[in-house]
């Protein structure tokens, strides 16, 4: 039988399928924030739970607000002779041409046409969101990276063995906004 200072040293794994008539157990786990507060990607790709980290309050809005407003800030421009084309190097640095000639605009008024569309919108979003310091956690740069690693046909990788397709990248994005 082991005696109580064997049982601290245990690997926390272990120590959790202890029997709990025989040694009492205290977890404490942290949980996720409902509305407002958010992780980084790297975090959400390898969440901790032993390990606290001080909350981060995103305000991000959805594609529906963005669509919705004519009001956005340089170098993106919602509507009018400099609405800014969804594909651009020099603008937004989303590659490909998944979308062709279309604006962002026109992304985030069809996420509900198909799920290429979805993930279109939500990275256009967090794009105006991260531009907007309404993420803290979530840069254009890395916005960027989501979706380049997507339309070149690799899994977007937050962290090291994480992988994730446009499903995954399309629910962390909705948990920066409100």
């Amino acid at each position: 039988m082991q005696t109580d200072d064997s049982v601290l040293r245990l690997p926390r794994r272990r120590l959790l399928k202890a029997s709990a008539g025989s040694i009492p157990v205290i977890a404490t786990l942290v949980s996720r924030p409902v509305v407002g507060q958010c992780l980084s990607p790297s975090m959400s790709g390898s969440i901790a739970t032993s390990i606290a980290r001080a909350p981060v309050t995103c305000t991000g809005q959805q594609p529906s607000y963005w669509a919705g407003t004519n009001t956005w800030s340089s170098p993106y421009y919602a509507n009018g002779s400099n609405a800014t084309p969804f594909h651009s190097i020099t603008i937004t640095g989303l590659l490909g041409t998944t979308f062709s000639a279309r604006t962002m605009m026109y992304v985030l008024n069809h996420t509900n046409d198909n799920a290429t569309y979805m993930l279109g919108g939500y990275i256009a979003a967090a794009l105006l969101n991260a531009h907007t310091g309404k993420t803290p956690v979530l840069s254009e740069t890395t916005v960027r990276a989501m979706w380049n690693a997507w339309v070149g046909g690799q899994p977007f990788e937050p962290t090291a063995g994480v992988q994730w397709g446009a499903a995954q990248i399309v629910a962390y994005i909705k948990t920066t906004m409100v």
